[in-house]
């Protein structure tokens, strides 16, 4: 079916705190005139849409939303909106349902106050009225869709969300995980608020698949590449249930609320048909992208998550890791030097070692692991990369290859206390420390762990909290003194070039 996504109004009753729109600019809190949403609505029809999707802004704050709503009826068109649902009134409900196949909800937090944070408003009867609305929705012929944005304020709240919704009755048709891009005004927000990266966006897929499985609810990701989702989920038929991809270009179009074409409904970048064109023809895309066998159902994810109008999806994934039994000790060695005092040489003497290595794009190795197993059966292992890489994301592989290569339910935690890095690994994978080890002034190390299936006790990561200020000061200490490292760096780098020889 071919969607067109209108942005009807700009104007909104909320103000989001990720929101794209700027309120100082006075286009945006203005309402178009009927007889020029009438003139899109027809220019629209001409093109043959099957499907409109009214978005914004807020829809109802048009004061004339019912003869919108009556105009596009009369085209034959299915009528779709996204809403925050704030200024339905109960009478309302009976004309919708006659006009409105679906509407879909924004709705962030079952969380009063944050619900408030998020969406900027501070009367708490707002939050109220929502719920209500959401429960006449359910008793109407309306299909309800909820849209879920994922801020670094609530992204481990959504299955709390969507449960506390299914315990008061409200049971969606769909809900969509969507993903904020840093995009217009939006990238202000990002300037204060770090942008979730790939362990927070593994949690929110994994609270969806819970979500899928405990309360049968049709819940999918929006445009997260492939290549990123089967590294951690292996049931094939369960990734193309959840993976819902970016149809723009293809099966959709969206549209400025002059009229105007865009690529993606998360901006206002006016584009022409000649941009949408070779948008279109994906010969912009990454050639592994092209190459790859899910092509069709993953179509290389979001094409704005970097912020510009197409680009590569920020959690591509481009590589893989392989693990190689045993370690050089001479690279052992070069790494403890390069990175001392942060790596400890007993870990030469583990149990497993492993050489970490690129699949596609190095001939050397990029980093090592040792998992020391203690007399308690605790196993603590120790990751180093060589420097210069992407962190994050090698870092990302290692862990899920790790969890591939040794299955366990717990794996142990042992950092110099100035390791700020390795500290905020632990907090992403939902691990803490013993609070006795943080208290400790005399230790030089913290010692916790993570799971694999469930977080760590809260007074272990309330810990972990506790520790990050001083560690963060005093790894940016040691950092100064790294990057005189000239000696270790040129060592390591002709290691690595012999290697490849």
């Amino acid at each position: 079916m071919i969607t067109a996504i209108y942005d009807i109004s700009s104007f909104c009753n909320y103000r989001c705190i990720y929101c794209r729109n700027d309120w100082e600019k006075q286009g945006n809190s203005s309402q178009p005139p009927i007889e020029e949403i009438k003139k899109i609505i027809d220019s629209i029809c001409r093109e043959n849409f099957k499907r409109i999707i009214l978005t914004g802004g807020e829809f109802f704050t048009i004061p004339y939303w019912r003869e919108a709503l009556s105009y596009i009826k009369s085209k034959g068109i299915i009528i779709w909106i996204v809403t925050n649902a704030a200024l339905i009134k109960s009478e309302d409900i009976p004309f919708l349902e006659n006009q409105v196949e679906r509407i879909n909800v924004s709705f962030h937090s079952a969380d009063k106050k944050m619900y408030r944070q998020i969406m900027g408003i501070k009367d708490d009867s707002i939050f109220e009225k929502v719920i209500e609305n959401l429960r006449l929705f359910g008793k109407s012929r309306i299909k309800i869709g909820i849209f879920y944005s994922p801020l670094r304020i609530n992204y481990q709240s959504l299955y709390e969300t969507i449960r506390t919704l299914n315990d008061l009755g409200i049971k969606p048709v769909h809900v969509n995980l969507n993903r904020i891009t840093p995009t217009q005004h939006t990238i202000k927000y990002f300037q204060e608020e770090k942008k979730l990266g790939y362990f927070e966006h593994k949690e929110l897929i994994e609270q969806l698949v819970r979500i899928r499985r405990e309360f049968q609810i049709d819940i999918s990701a929006e445009a997260y590449p492939v290549c990123f989702l089967n590294k951690f989920i292996e049931d094939e038929d369960l990734l193309k249930q959840i993976n819902q991809p970016c149809f723009l270009g293809r099966k959709a179009v969206a549209f400025n609320n002059n009229g105007s074409l865009k690529i993606c409904p998360a901006t206002d970048f006016s584009i022409d048909e000649k941009i949408l064109a070779d948008f279109s023809k994906c010969e912009w895309r990454n050639l592994v992208c092209r190459k790859c066998p899910y092509w069709e159902i993953c179509l290389g994810g979001c094409h704005t998550s970097k912020g510009q109008i197409y680009t590569d999806d920020s959690l591509l994934i481009d590589d893989q890791v392989e693990f190689e039994e045993g370690i050089d000790t001479f690279f052992f060695d070069l790494l403890i030097k390069l990175y001392k005092p942060f790596l400890s040489s007993a870990y030469k003497k583990a149990r497993f070692q492993y050489t970490i290595l690129s699949k596609h794009k190095y001939k050397h190795p990029v980093g090592l692991i040792a998992i020391n197993r203690t007399s308690a059966a605790a196993h603590f292992f120790e990751i180093a990369l060589i420097p210069d890489l992407k962190e994050k994301y090698y870092t990302f592989l290692t862990i899920q290859n790790l969890i591939k290569t040794l299955p366990i339910e717990k794996y142990g935690w042992t950092v110099h206390k100035a390791n700020y890095p390795s500290i905020t690994l632990l907090e992403r994978l939902n691990g803490g420390f013993y609070e006795n080890t943080i208290k400790n002034t005399k230790r030089i190390e913290a010692e916790g762990f993570f799971k694999t299936r469930q977080p760590a006790p809260q007074k272990m990561q309330a810990a972990l909290k506790q520790l990050k200020p001083q560690s963060e000061k005093k790894f940016q200490e040691w950092l100064v003194e790294f990057k005189t490292r000239k000696k270790e760096k040129q060592e390591l780098q002709k290691y690595l070039e012999d290697y490849t020889q």
